[in-house]
């Protein structure tokens, strides 16, 4: 298992590489497996015991990560090495923790919240140090690599044409559109972002019964953008604000741990991109 954690100034630290400097202990490590959650319960009834679950959020993650910091040589080197860690744990500024097992590569972003360093030597004599950071995860999934899938819409051709050999008319290729599914292997529903490439007229995007439309003409080499999350709803054309022009609001996340076929249409012959970045309760599994 390699981890490894990345500032918001951008520096990184393999925290599984003692070589470097910086290091976690094996033990002792927290807040890389399943969250806690709030669950939501109402009793049944006076004359019912037990009560019903009505659903549950999970809740803000901490993870406590024991650290090792040395260098060797002179205290001028510790020193050093202390300033360039430190720099990536300002407080407010979120880094990412990134977990890479044979399973793939799992991320999470986290903000400093505390640290149990008392010292126990003169770091600057002995050129080490242990602290005990704790880091919070205000959004406490794991975010897996991003997913994509493509569905072009073909060129419609007339039934007929000029006759030049032995081929007496044209098949239109089924309209791989309606045909389009997406599986989210992710433990919690996954918000797409939808990308549609002109030309086109109409399009409208969804999952299930509900969409999102957006009629206007859209050039070919131009680019129409949706991302549904609902945290940052927005349309781009362009890289203009079309959010406002949007027909049907039907935002819609494509469940769990199974496949779901998508409602998508367009007049035009353009081609839809859809990408989730899949959530995990866990850093791996």
């Amino acid at each position: 298992m390699k981890i490894v954690w990345t500032g918001a100034n951008g520096d990184a630290f393999d925290l599984t590489n003692w070589r470097q400097g910086v290091f976690i202990k094996q033990d002792g490590i927290e807040g890389l497996g399943s969250p806690e959650r709030q669950d939501w319960v109402s009793a049944l009834s006076p004359f019912v015991h037990g009560q019903e679950y009505r659903g549950h959020t999970v809740i803000a993650r901490e993870i406590f990560l024991p650290i090792y910091l040395y260098a060797d040589g002179a205290s001028q080197a510790w020193h050093d090495m202390d300033a360039r860690f430190w720099a990536t744990l300002k407080p407010g500024e979120l880094g990412t923790l990134s977990v890479e097992t044979p399973g793939g590569v799992r991320t999470i972003s986290a903000r400093f919240k505390a640290v149990d360093g008392a010292m126990q030597r003169d770091p600057f004599y002995f050129g080490w140090a242990h602290y005990g950071i704790t880091l919070v995860a205000d959004d406490p999934f794991w975010y897996g690599e991003p997913v994509s899938r493509a569905w072009a819409q073909p060129e419609t051709k007339l039934f007929f044409h000029k006759v030049t050999g032995e081929q007496l008319f044209n098949i239109n290729s089924g309209s791989v559109l309606s045909s389009a599914s997406f599986t989210n292997a992710g433990d919690v529903e996954a918000w797409p972002v939808w990308e549609v490439e002109g030309p086109f007229t109409q399009i409208a995007l969804g999952v299930g019964a509900r969409q999102v439309s957006y009629v206007a003409s859209v050039g070919a080499g131009s680019k129409f953008v949706l991302d549904s999350d609902p945290r940052d709803q927005t349309a781009l054309v362009n890289g203009v604000d079309v959010t406002g022009d949007l027909g049907d609001y039907g935002f819609t996340p494509i469940p769990s741990g199974k496949s779901m076929p998508l409602n998508l249409s367009m007049a035009g012959t353009g081609t839809v991109h859809a990408t989730i970045v899949p959530r995990f309760y866990r850093a791996w599994g």
